[in-house]
């Protein structure tokens, strides 16, 4: 029996097709921990995303790269989390974890307390505009 031999952008394109058809799949985000990260002279990102359960080694291709807000490097969880760090709003430590293996940990400075306190202030002054609207209240009217 022949097996049948694919290249690789037959597969890619096949795998693209039944992303793009499968509407399970077409609403799908991966959530995992980067590592293994390395940018190539292309523009190019290869990476592994890993989780407890299983790895994907994976490639972000760099017309996609464009306008990434953030360095993806090693141990990447959340893109914020480095922005946070960048703006000294956050900073990171790494700890052995009870699994045995180092993990990044972050904690809140004094900068960051007072971005959060903000954020709540805002946050409840935004709730409250849209509670107002939705009762037809005088506050959202501008006439209170």
């Amino acid at each position: 029996m022949k097996k049948n031999i694919y290249s690789v952008g037959q597969v890619n394109t096949y795998i693209q097709n039944m992303f793009a058809q499968d509407f399970m799949l077409h609403q799908i985000s991966i959530k995992g921990e980067v590592s293994n990260c390395k940018y190539h002279s292309s523009g190019h990102i290869y990476f592994t995303l890993k989780d407890q359960t299983g790895t994907i080694a994976a490639v972000m291709f760099s017309r996609y790269r464009r306008g990434l807000a953030f360095q993806m490097k090693e141990g990447t969880l959340y893109p914020i989390l480095h922005a946070l760090e960048q703006g000294k709003y956050l900073t990171s430590y790494q700890q052995e974890a009870p699994t045995g293996r180092q993990r990044k940990y972050y904690r809140l400075t004094r900068r960051g307390r007072e971005l959060l306190a903000d954020k709540k202030e805002e946050w409840k002054n935004f709730r409250q505009g849209v509670s107002d609207v939705l009762s037809g209240g005088a506050n959202a009217l501008g006439l209170a």
